[in-house]
C-alpha cells in the first residue's frame, strides 16, 4: 500500500465558458488575478505541510477550479482520474470579486482556499491544522514563517525557517540554533533566497561544528542546479546569530 502523502502544494484555476477551450486555465480570463495569490496559496500549502496535513491517499496537490456560474460559497468535488491531486470547483460571484481591491480578492481567495480544504477532509485533527494555519495567515500575513526542517539532538536543536515573498520583497531563510544544555536560543540575519523553493533542495542536512551551522544541498541533478548561484555549503556562524 502506497504511503499516504502530505500535502505539497495548492493552485487556483477558473472556469470558462462553454465554448472556450481549454475549459479551466490559470485567473484573468473570468477572475482578476490579485498580484500575490500564488504567494498566497504556497504560504498556505507550505503551512499546512508543517503540520503533516493530508489530502488522502496518494494526492499532495489540491486545484481549486473557481466557477462564476456556481452558487456563491458552493463546492464540489470533481472527478479526477489522477489521483495525484484532488480538484473542487468553489462558485464565486465574478461582479462581485472583480470589483473588489487587490488586497481583499486576495483574501477571498484566501477564504475560498480554508473553505476547500475544510470540505476535503472529515478529519477533526486535519480540521484543527487548517484553523491554526488560517489563523497564522490572518495575523502574520506575508510575513508568516514556515517551519522546512528541524534537527534535534542532545546537544542542539536547529530549525531551518523561511517566509515567501514577505511584504513584497524577497523569499528569506532563517537558522535558529537552540543550545539544549544552557537553553540558549540564537537565531541567524534573514538569508536571500532567489527563490523560496529553493530552500528545499539548499537544506539536504543540517549539521553543526566549529560553532556554525552548515546546511548542504542536495547531491542530485536538480540539487546541484539550484545551488549553483549560491556558496554553498551555507555556513551560518553561531556566535554572529542574535537572541531569538
Amino acid at each position: 500500500m502506497s504511503p499516504v502523502k502530505v500535502i505539497l502544494d495548492i493552485r487556483i484555476y477558473e472556469v470558462h465558458r462553454e465554448d472556450c477551450q481549454p475549459a479551466s486555465g490559470y485567473l484573468g480570463y473570468v477572475f482578476h488575478q490579485p498580484k500575490s495569490s500564488a504567494y498566497t496559496s504556497n504560504r498556505i500549502a507550505r503551512k499546512l505541510r508543517e503540520h503533516g496535513f493530508t489530502l488522502g491517499g496518494r494526492a499532495d496537490h489540491l486545484y481549486i477550479d473557481l466557477d462564476a456560474d456556481s452558487e456563491p460559497g458552493e463546492i464540489e468535488v470533481e472527478a479526477l482520474p489522477d489521483n495525484r491531486v484532488k480538484r473542487v470547483r468553489y462558485g464565486l460571484d465574478r461582479v462581485v470579486f472583480n470589483a473588489l481591491s487587490d488586497a481583499d480578492r486576495e483574501a477571498m481567495l484566501a477564504t475560498a482556499t480554508f473553505a476547500a480544504l475544510r470540505h476535503v477532509t472529515d478529519n477533526d485533527q486535519l480540521k484543527d491544522a487548517i484553523d491554526s494555519v488560517e489563523s497564522a495567515l490572518a495575523e502574520n500575513g506575508s510575513t508568516l514563517e514556515i517551519t522546512h526542517k528541524t534537527k534535534c539532538t542532545k546537544s542542539y536543536t536547529v530549525d531551518v525557517t523561511f517566509q515567501i515573498r514577505p511584504n513584497g520583497g524577497g523569499s528569506v531563510a532563517f537558522v535558529t540554533h537552540t543550545n539544549n544544555k544552557t537553553g540558549e536560543r540564537v537565531r541567524s540575519e534573514p538569508f536571500k533566497l532567489f527563490r523560496h523553493s529553493d530552500i528545499y533542495l539548499l537544506c539536504g542536512t543540517v549539521t553543526v561544528k566549529d560553532r556554525r551551522v552548515v546546511l548542504t544541498p542536495y547531491k542530485s541533478i536538480e540539487g546541484q542546479v539550484v545551488a549553483k548561484p549560491y556558496d554553498t555549503p551555507i555556513e551560518f556562524p553561531i556566535d554572529a546569530m542574535h537572541d531569538a
